[in-house]
């Protein structure tokens, strides 16, 4: 019990995060119909447009998959571009260091190229088991017919971005740095 109240002690006191071990959630294409998609607003022909996105990263560069307007090599553009943000009010804080712990990112719609959406399908991912996505709250009229990682998402208004749709709940385990303790030393106190 020593032990255990010792190590929510040592978590409790602000741990800085380790750059050596970065962790990352990207957006990625969904586990049911494999994709990575917005649909546009339009009433009468509503078309579905692949995505741009960039993701979260604790240390260094996040993930991204292409630009918001890139062209697609059958014809036509990413017309849409979301992001993971650790901003509730801008889409563009993709990476910084997070405490041990509980935090909220945020995912915005941060790009659109023609008229406001409709809908967004895709998929959350964390790259290791330091960041581990608990859930996601959709925000500003957002619903989420989904899972907590597979996204499928419809908003009524037709909102353009920037636009918030939705907090996702992480839990960041690591790597750390206690002061002049390291991680082996505190796995030692369990052995």
């Amino acid at each position: 019990m020593r032990n255990v109240l010792r190590l929510l002690t040592l978590l409790s006191t602000g741990l800085a995060v380790s750059a050596a071990g970065a962790s990352q959630i990207c957006i990625v294409p969904s586990t049911a119909n494999n994709f990575n998609v917005t649909v546009d607003c339009d009433p009468l022909n509503p078309q579905i447009h692949e995505n741009a996105t960039i993701g979260y990263s604790t240390d260094g560069s996040p993930c991204e998959s292409y630009m918001c307007g890139d062209a697609l090599s059958r014809g036509g553009s990413r017309t849409y571009g979301w992001s993971i943000s650790a901003s509730s009010t801008s889409p563009y804080a993709n990476s910084g260091p997070l405490l041990p712990g509980l935090s909220s990112l945020y995912l915005w719609l941060d790009c659109t190229t023609v008229d406001g959406w409709a809908a967004a399908e895709f998929r959350l991912e964390s790259d290791n088991s330091n960041l581990l996505i608990l859930s996601f709250v959709p925000l500003n009229g957002v619903l989420n017919a989904g899972t907590g990682t597979d996204i499928l998402m419809a908003v009524g208004g037709c909102p353009e971005s920037p636009f918030l749709a939705g907090s996702l709940l992480v839990l960041y385990t690591g790597p750390v740095s206690v002061g002049s303790e390291s991680w082996g030393d505190i796995k030692a106190m369990y052995r």
